[in-house]
């Protein structure tokens, strides 16, 4: 790797003006793989470090297993999961889906400067219907940017826009045309039930393994909450709405 990747990233890890108006290109290694990765405009500097123990260990688990087939990415984000996936194996299939346009251009970059054939990402949301939904954030490629407010506390985000939303079981059913499925990952921050109510036939038909996260509340109920990352001081109805709607999440 030339100096001027380097000499970009240094710059771009001290100012953060440097960050959101330069574009450049640097590589990371992990498992012998060597991976370019976009960083620029806002977007990018976590994909450098992208290793995530808990996702290559779900990877490597499945393929000692026999899995087979296409890896779905529902909530890609800007592309750290694909870009794990990558590490691993080049072979598997990719298909992605990503309703914030910045998120989804920095996964296109990922798939177009690594040369890779079988992976494509999708500039949507996913939900039980499909419509239009409004997606909230604070900034392009927002890691919380979420389409329900349930398990978030309105306070948090500054912004917001419409998305297009599809249902997973109507986009399969042509996509995979009896393609397997390696494993289907969800993070949508929240809309998790959403996204398994709308692909409720694929799952049924594929029996494909799921990974996903579960939102907790010990910290609203301790009171540990991040106050810089929820937006300040939340009031104690708040904070009872979330408890109450993340434990209900849960038990779901």
């Amino acid at each position: 790797m030339s100096i001027y990747p380097k000499l970009a990233t240094f710059l771009a890890k001290k100012s953060y003006r440097f960050y959101m108006n330069t574009r450049f290109v640097t590589e990371a290694k992990v498992s012998g793989a060597t991976l370019k990765i976009p960083v620029g405009n806002g977007i990018g500097l976590n994909l450098i470090d992208f290793a995530q123990p808990s996702v290559l260990s779900v990877i490597r688990l499945l393929q000692e297993r026999g899995y087979t087939g296409v890896f779905l990415d529902i909530g890609a984000n800007c592309g750290i999961v694909l870009l794990n996936l990558l590490s691993v194996s080049r072979e598997i299939p990719y298909v992605g889906f990503e309703p914030d346009v910045h998120g989804a251009a920095s996964i296109r970059d990922i798939i177009r400067l690594n040369d890779l054939e079988n992976h494509q990402i999708i500039a949507t949301a996913v939900g039980s219907q499909p419509g239009i939904a409004r997606l909230s954030s604070n900034m392009q490629g927002d890691v919380s940017a979420t389409l329900s407010l349930d398990l978030r506390p309105k306070q948090m985000y500054g912004r917001g826009w419409d998305v297009v939303v599809v249902r997973m079981d109507d986009f399969l059913e042509g996509y995979l045309s009896g393609k397997p499925l390696f494993c289907v990952k969800i993070d949508v921050e929240g809309f998790e039930q959403a996204v398994l109510e709308g692909m409720a036939n694929t799952l049924k038909t594929h029996r494909a393994p799921c990974y996903f996260e579960v939102m907790g509340c010990k910290h609203f109920v301790e009171g540990t909450y991040d106050r810089a990352y929820f937006g300040g001081e939340l009031p104690p109805e708040e904070i009872a709405r979330l408890i109450d709607n993340r434990t209900r999440n849960a038990e779901a």
